[in-house]
């Protein structure tokens, strides 16, 4: 019985690192196939804002799209990320209004920073990699 009881382990660590390995995998696929995207540009540190971003766009399960001004924006991946894709508002878990890599993001389904859930109903997301962002490049490279 001891040994039924072990090969029981065994298969579902087997499967949940199988799992583990699929999304993984896709995660890998989708991040390699959005830094493939001419709007893609060199790696940035941090993005830095005023007092908040002004929008965000383009936002999947991995990644989204910040405007700090109407000339400057960052693409900002992210480990798997739930309801970012459906995010409302967003708020920037930083210190000194600059977003760097480990920062969080706080996902919320609402306007107005609060969920279904209650005040502290939210999501937060560690930021993974920041690029900067050319909106235009898909035009002038597409074509």
């Amino acid at each position: 019985m001891k040994l039924f009881g072990h090969a029981s382990l065994f298969c579902l660590a087997a499967i949940a690192s199988g799992c583990a390995t699929s999304d993984r995998q896709s995660r890998d696929d989708a991040v390699a196939e959005l830094l493939a995207d001419p709007r893609v540009g060199p790696p940035a540190e941090r993005v830095c804002f005023a007092s908040n971003i002004d929008r965000f766009t383009d936002s999947t399960p991995y990644s989204v799209v910040l405007s700090v001004s109407p000339s400057q924006d960052y693409l900002v991946t992210t480990r798997y990320c739930r309801d970012l894709e459906r995010a409302q508002s967003l708020r920037l878990d930083s210190n000194m209004n600059c977003l760097a890599r480990f920062d969080g993001i706080r996902i919320y389904e609402t306007a107005f920073g609060t969920n279904s859930r209650g005040a502290l109903g939210f999501n937060r997301c560690v930021v993974d990699e920041i690029y900067e962002w050319d909106a235009d490049a898909a035009e002038d490279g597409g074509g």
